[in-house]
């Protein structure tokens, strides 16, 4: 991982072989973020998407194993039980062109990302039963 701070943020850069969660995750946790907003772009491969079943209350996973273009990463960082999380959406891409999105769960870089933090105020979640998710409080 390489980091750059610029203006309200960081530019952080992914290298081949991290783990796109755990090292956003990571690093929020390192600079002690409550708050902030991501945007990315790059190569991925091993991707695990979601998407929330709201009758269950629980996701519907797929795997996606190939090489992927990273066409548009997009979440934010906020609190979860004092602790910084990482909610992050993903849109994918294949060599076919065929599309894919959905909540992301996972996903190592293949080539490279290129992924911007701007960060923002203090922001947590709690759990929302009704739903079954972690909501912004």
């Amino acid at each position: 991982m390489k980091v750059k701070e610029v203006k309200n943020g960081y530019l952080i850069v992914l290298e081949r072989g991290e783990e796109v969660v755990k090292s956003l995750t990571d690093f929020a946790k390192k600079q002690h973020l409550e708050g902030g907003e991501i945007h990315g772009i790059g190569g991925v491969t091993n991707v695990t998407l979601g998407f929330f079943d709201t009758k269950k209350k629980e996701y519907i996973r797929q795997r996606f194993d190939a090489n992927f273009e990273l066409l548009s990463l997009v979440g934010n960082i906020s609190l979860l039980e004092g602790n910084p999380f990482c909610h992050l959406h993903a849109v994918i891409s294949g060599g076919n062109f065929s599309v894919f999105g959905g909540h992301l769960f996972e996903a190592t870089i293949s080539v490279t990302a290129e992924i911007y933090i701007r960060v923002q105020p203090k922001v947590e979640r709690q759990p929302n039963p009704d739903i079954g998710l972690n909501l912004i409080n």
